[in-house]
């Protein structure tokens, strides 16, 4: 059984410190040398418990930047080899989107390319016709504390394209679920927030005595159906296609439902093909524009696990996500278009005045303190259970791949303690043609 690794790791809270003494640059750490076609990862580093930095870079030379702070991180990359349709890749991961960082690419004659990472999880740099000689890699930490990040770059002997002739549609994946409690988010209004940084969870003397927040016990997001307890967790959502992810409407503050239209890229470069794409609307209480029915959340109770069977126990409660390009969806595949030309293709409803989506090979992730991120537990005691997360369940976007948009997680519960058994891509852990996520 093959296995693919995690799109993004665990949970790392921001605070905001002082700014630190300036400091003298970090020795260089040599990472590698790339012919055309080579690739190199490496592990870039850790920021621990010293000051969170808010520098102010206005008029600071970006080779400079590293004599503000402390630590900062200096790598060294060769390239060996080029050529007029070469393109160098320079990628920095972290694993929670609060923790920024400034990345600056110099090459052997001093020119500079950056990036920061704001509220997102990955930053890539794209150089073309790189000069050969060594080319110098700072990473300085913008707001971060207990923060690591990782790296990778790659000397592609041309940019990738998609094989597919025709039509480059998108392929919705779900990634691994991970985070799983019973602690609701510390904020109850945390519809309105970014809660990531505002949202910790709530907790009193190491117990966690509420689940779900004040607007999900009210039953905002389905009045219907107040929840009372909450089986939180994160779960990523991805666009594993060659096509982009490209989904217009009109935002509507209202709340009125509006008509959601999907463009569907064309390999030849002509205007999109316009389909319908379901429904949406903007979220009075969360305060933004959510896809409906994009997502759904079930959770079973497993009765026998030689036998597989097993009893539906609740679902969530969320009807609507605004996916965007946060984190690169297979850290080990080159196959990223640049972040943000997701809509890249053409606007095919130009009536329309607002975009979401996700461009070639990036993804999202949504944490558990975010709202309606859980399925309801109600009554359930102790036991297995297993929860799935499903993208697209009514078949609302054209995808290339129909069959990989359930993932799952196998779960013993006693109380509120979690363990983690087996999460995975596929229906469930009875599923013969599952993928195991490590």
């Amino acid at each position: 059984m093959r296995t693919i690794a995690r799109l993004l790791a665990a949970v790392l809270l921001v605070a905001a410190l002082p700014l630190a003494a300036p400091a003298a640059p970090s020795p260089a750490v040599h990472v590698g040398d790339l012919g055309l076609d080579d690739d190199v990862f490496w592990d870039g580093g850790h920021v621990g418990a010293d000051p969170t930095y808010s520098l102010p870079f206005t008029g600071v030379p970006f080779p400079d930047r590293c004599a503000a702070v402390d630590p900062c991180f200096v790598f060294t990359l060769g390239v060996t080899g080029s050529s007029p349709t070469a393109r160098l890749r320079v990628g920095l991961d972290t694993p929670a989107r609060d923790d920024s960082f400034d990345l600056s690419v110099v090459s052997p004659s001093g020119a500079v390319a950056s990036r920061q990472n704001s509220n997102s999880y990955s930053m890539e740099i794209l150089l073309p016709a790189p000069q050969t000689g060594t080319w110098t890699i700072r990473v300085v930490p913008v707001s971060a504390e207990h923060a690591s990040f990782r790296m990778r770059a790659k000397l592609e002997a041309e940019p990738w394209r998609p094989a597919t002739q025709g039509e480059l549609l998108p392929n919705l994946r779900v990634t691994r679920l991970w985070e799983f409690g019973f602690a609701a988010p510390a904020n109850p209004g945390n519809g309105l927030f970014p809660p990531d940084d505002v949202n910790p969870p709530l907790s009193v003397l190491g117990m966690e005595p509420v689940s779900c927040s004040l607007d999900e016990q009210l039953g905002l997001d389905n009045p219907e159906q107040p929840s009372q307890r909450c089986l939180r967790y994160s779960f990523g959502l991805a666009n594993a296609g060659e096509g982009n992810f490209d989904v217009r409407y009109t935002n509507d503050r209202s709340g009125n439902q509006t008509e959601m239209f999907q463009c569907v890229q064309q390999s030849d470069g002509s205007p999109p093909r316009r389909r319908s794409a379901g429904t949406g609307a903007f979220h009075q209480t969360h305060g933004h524009f959510h896809y409906k029915n994009i997502i759904f959340h079930d959770v079973w109770r497993v009765l026998d696990r030689s036998a597989w069977t097993r009893e539906a126990v609740g679902t969530g409660k969320k009807i609507g996500y605004s996916p965007a390009d946060q984190g690169i969806a297979d850290w080990f595949d080159f196959v990223q278009m640049a972040p943000g030309t997701g809509g890249s293709a053409g606007n095919c409803a130009p009536e329309t005045n607002s975009r979401l989506g996700m461009s070639v090979g990036w993804g999202d992730a949504y944490r558990y303190q975010r709202p309606g991120n859980f399925v309801d537990f109600g009554a359930a005691g102790d036991g297995l259970y297993v929860v799935r997360t499903i993208a697209d369940p009514q078949g609302v976007v054209e995808e290339s791949d129909e069959g990989d948009n359930t993932a799952y997680a196998l779960l013993r519960i006693v109380g509120t303690e979690i363990n983690v058994l087996e999460t995975g891509l596929g229906d469930g852990p009875w599923d013969p043609a599952k993928v195991l996520y490590e």
